[in-house]
């Protein structure tokens, strides 16, 4: 509006008077004399017209009518002065005219100079944004750093894929103390299972099993507990009489049944795993690692949920004498669930622990402590980071058809491929959609194919970075086909068909 009304303010000082005020001859609108005969300029009648659309007789508002201009050769003949000044007078007329005229769209000026100056703002509006607003590429939500803690060794894995979130001294070896417990457990639920043991089994308390020191479930000799009473008294109540009790019950004696437990191990991938005892008492030959205890706490969970309520139960009555279960994690909420804690005096305060929030499950294992407060607090600072930062994602469903892949020289022309087992990723939160799948095959592949072959891998990425890798299998077998398929597909090979690896 302002460049509007400058416009017009200069339209009026200094234009509008030379309209006026300058000579007909200045004017570029003088075309022809009033005879019409002559050329443009002073013809040879001496008088000039501003616009040659007045000499023919157009509307008033474009120029002077034909009427005004009647009997202009007497004119010529008898008062040429009077004639030329009657002309002059009549141009600053007309001039006046042609300035109402050039008025009239005034409005039509100022709305135009007005649009022109909002879209020109919206123009710089929009640089403006371009430049200073978001970048073109996402941020990514930033994770903090693991956080340390005050003991000897400790880790945090993502259930679901097994990836460790934080490690610390993970393959150290350390004194497990009861954690030893959990695979003691472990090997019961296996007898559970195959049905070599019932719950509701009666076993004999013997004199070793009464006299073990340290933590108890306070049977007697001579009694008969329930298999159910003594896992509850192992896991609850951390009872070594009650651990010694079951071992005898398996395997007739505490060693053949640490020898059960180190098969047991070796088979969990337990590589610096030794047990000597089945309560976690002290010995230079029983170790474990913060790792082990991880593989061997996802394989009960795995395995055996249903038998795993039993680390849940927050206390367990015996013989009239109740006692809480020692994992406090169990009474202050964060989805823990399980598993077990130990303390020696030269083990310290150690915890193995897992908790499900969100679908997405933890674990946690602290080794060497200075104090139970101290273990507690920092396996829960473990969980709530992990919680809070990381989520465990469904990438594929294991036993489905991922597609069909080309076989040649096969009774089938193409075969399904898959895998395994459910794969998970453990990705930061907020990152979720950068996870993305690629499958490698390597061709071609020739009949016959058994079922479950593999044939390729999948891996699993997160941008740039390979989180895992799993094999890709055949979903069906594939027989050979007859000789003359075989000719055939062999010579479409020989020419170059299928040798190109896929993606």
């Amino acid at each position: 509006m302002r460049i509007a009304n400058r416009v017009q303010s200069i339209w009026n000082a200094r234009l509008v008077p030379l309209m006026v005020r300058e000579p007909l001859q200045n004017s570029a609108r003088a075309r022809r004399c009033l005879c019409g005969r002559h050329r443009p300029g002073l013809g040879k009648c001496g008088v000039v017209i501003p616009n040659e659309r007045a000499h023919t007789g157009r509307s008033p508002r474009q120029g002077l009518s034909r009427m005004d201009f009647a009997g202009k050769d007497a004119a010529h003949a008898r008062h040429p002065e009077a004639v030329a000044t009657a002309t002059v007078t009549r141009a600053a007329v007309h001039n006046l005219r042609l300035f109402r005229t050039i008025r009239a769209p005034r409005r039509v000026l100022q709305r135009f100079l007005s649009l022109a100056g909002c879209v020109a703002a919206l123009l710089w509006v929009g640089s403006v944004a371009a430049q200073t607003g978001a970048p073109a590429t996402r941020i990514k939500p930033p994770v903090p750093d693991a956080p340390q803690l005050l003991a000897n060794s400790y880790l945090l894995q993502d259930f679901n894929s097994g990836k460790l979130l934080v490690e610390h001294n993970a393959n150290e070896r350390v004194e497990p103390a009861s954690i030893t417990k959990v695979m003691t457990a472990y090997v019961v639920f296996h007898e559970l299972r195959s049905g070599k043991l019932k719950l509701d089994d009666q076993v004999d308390i013997s004199e070793k099993a009464w006299r073990k020191g340290g933590s108890k479930m306070f049977i007697e000799v001579g009694d008969q507990v329930a298999v159910e009473d003594l896992l509850r008294g192992m896991v609850v109540q951390s009872g070594n009489d009650a651990s010694i009790a079951l071992a005898e019950a398996v395997a007739g004696s505490e060693t053949a049944f640490a020898s059960v437990m180190n098969g047991y191990a070796a088979q969990l991938g337990m590589r610096d795993t030794h047990f000597t005892n089945a309560t976690g008492w002290p010995d230079e030959a029983h170790f474990t690692t913060a790792a082990d205890l991880a593989r061997l706490a996802r394989a009960m969970i795995l395995e055996f949920p249903d038998y795993y309520e039993y680390f849940a139960e927050q206390q367990f009555t015996y013989g009239g004498i109740s006692q809480p279960n020692r994992n406090r994690l169990l009474y202050v909420g964060q989805g823990v669930d399980g598993l077990k804690t130990g303390h020696t005096e030269s083990a310290g305060y150690c915890l193995l622990a897992s908790a499900v929030q969100d679908d997405t499950r933890l674990i946690s294992v602290v080794m060497g402590t200075e104090s139970e407060q101290q273990r507690n607090e920092q396996s829960l600072e473990l969980l709530v980071y992990g919680q809070r930062f990381y989520s465990s994602e469904l990438v594929q469903k294991g036993a489905t058809p991922l597609g069909r892949m080309r076989v040649w020289k096969g009774a089938e022309d193409s075969v399904s491929v898959q895998v395994e087992h459910d794969i998970y990723a453990a990705v930061p939160r907020g990152r979720v959609d950068e996870i993305r799948t690629l499958v490698r095959v390597q061709e071609p592949l020739l009949a016959p194919i058994e079922m479950g072959q593999q044939l390729g891998t999948m891996q699993v990425l997160l941008g740039d970075e390979v989180l895992l890798e799993q094999p890709l299998l055949a979903a069906a077998a594939v027989p050979q086909a007859g000789i003359m398929t075989r000719w055939w597909h062999g010579l479409r090979l020989w020419m170059g068909a299928g040798a190109a690896d896929q993606e």
